[in-house]
């Protein structure tokens, strides 16, 4: 017994004595950030957590030190973090909004950084999220010289974004949007932009079928030119599949 407790004390001392986690080197000028803005998070997600320094439009930045350790934390009724994971609690209400915090100990002192999200159920907004145009079918056939629409976002909260060539942080034009799932009515409000068509058609329907939309009466326009007629019908994939 006597050895037992002079091994657990001597295992204290050096644990007491073992240096603590080395301070990291960050420019404090920098800026550090997870993700701009307010991210949609689909319940079902695992998101990763990994803070980048300096982002811009044309550069996404550039990842923190090997040495740099972030200690996250957030609301635990409605997210669990682990290994630089965020996974949402089950149950968790739709609409609810999340702050991730992370502190990272750098030789100039501590340093935070803040992501905040927005928790949505997937069966309740079925046109959130990053599509591309990957079909085109009109009655007339389609018009030479058509365009595809490359990016069309849809967030969760009710706005959008339309863009024919992605670029770094270029947009052609965005705005508010309402959809009602039950009938698959959608209509679009321009709010701004870049390159706002005049002809477009903004009210119609969509149907979503996993990662395929298809729109109908609806035309976004085209970057030049007339706009596609309204009744042609573009089909969508969700970006990433």
């Amino acid at each position: 017994m006597k050895r037992m407790v002079l091994a657990l004390g001597a295992a204290l001392a050096m644990a007491a004595l073992a240096p603590a986690a080395r301070a990291c080197e960050i420019d404090p000028k920098a800026v550090i950030a997870l993700w701009p803005g307010v991210a949609d998070m689909p319940t079902t997600r695992v998101q990763g957590l990994m803070p980048v320094l300096d982002p811009r439009s044309y550069n996404p930045g550039d990842p923190l030190p090997e040495d740099c350790k972030v200690r996250w934390s957030v609301d635990r009724r409605y997210g669990r973090i682990k290994d630089d994971k965020l996974t949402i609690v089950p149950g968790t209400p739709d609409g609810t909004e999340l702050t991730v915090t992370g502190t990272i100990r750098t030789t100039q002192g501590p340093r935070k950084v803040e992501g905040k999200l927005f928790v949505i159920d997937m069966a309740k907004h079925l046109v959130a999220g990053n599509w591309r145009q990957s079909g085109l079918s009109c009655p007339g056939g389609a018009p030479a010289g058509a365009v595809a629409l490359n990016e069309l976002i849809f967030n969760a909260r009710g706005e959008f974004k339309a863009t024919w060539q992605p670029f770094e942080s270029y947009v052609d034009y965005w705005g508010d949007y309402s959809f009602d799932p039950a009938t698959g009515a959608i209509s679009l409000k321009p709010t701004g932009g870049n390159h706002v068509p005049k002809d477009a058609t903004l009210s119609g329907t969509v149907t979503v079928n996993g990662n395929e939309l298809r729109t109908k009466g609806l035309s976004f326009g085209q970057p030049r030119g007339p706009a596609l007629p309204a009744d042609c019908e573009v089909t969508f994939k969700r970006s990433g599949t």
